[in-house]
């Protein structure tokens, strides 16, 4: 135990750097309780609590270190509608509104385009709003103004094939994540945004 002269002493005795007085206020902060004494308990739970909220103060404000803007060829002619980063291949997709994919390596570089065909709609009036990618099986979904989510295998050789579909949605499909459980390819869940505000799953 120390009272606050005994930690002033010691403190600027041991360690040689900053003034008694700023001992002082040091040993303010570590007594709360206002005993007038500290012990090593006391000081230790002290040092511990300033690192740890240190540490929180120092992770908020780290701004990433991003690289210098790296432009891509331009592929598309519309606008671009999503990026995504398929950790399963090591490359990015994207996806304009008229419907060309674009598979990039992990280094940016191309290494494939695929149109995107539908059915029900003419190629010159598509429309995708959203993708997202299905890793666990293999798959990536994509939305229309046509109220379709289409549901294509993502290594197929033989361009964008609609393997399945949804359709019948009251409003079109903006936007839409995918979660699955790492552990159960089984349990998944596909959560989709519509105009009308409403949101769905499946």
């Amino acid at each position: 135990m120390m009272t606050r002269e005994e930690f002033m002493d010691k403190m600027s005795a041991e360690v040689r750097r900053g003034t008694k007085e700023e001992y002082g206020e040091l040993f303010s902060k570590i007594d709360l309780n206002r005993d007038g004494v500290i012990d090593w308990d006391k000081l230790t739970s002290f040092v511990l609590l300033e690192l740890y909220e240190r540490d929180e103060r120092t992770k908020l404000s780290v701004i990433p270190q991003w690289k210098d803007l790296q432009l891509l060829p331009v592929i598309h002619k519309d606008a671009v509608q999503n990026v995504l980063f398929l950790k399963s291949h090591a490359s990015y997709l994207t996806v304009s509104r008229n419907g060309l994919l674009g598979l990039w390596g992990e280094s940016l570089k191309l290494q494939r385009t695929v149109q995107i065909t539908s059915e029900v709609v003419k190629l010159k009036d598509l429309w995708v709003t959203s993708l997202v990618a299905l890793p666990n099986v293999n798959k990536v979904a994509v939305a229309f103004t046509s109220k379709e989510v289409y549901f294509a295998e993502l290594n197929s050789k033989q361009g964008f094939s609609c393997q399945y579909k949804l359709q019948g949605f009251e409003g079109t499909v903006m936007c839409m994540d995918y979660w699955y459980n790492p552990h159960d390819g089984n349990d998944a869940i596909l959560t989709m945004g519509d105009v009308c505000g409403q949101a769905s799953r499946v």
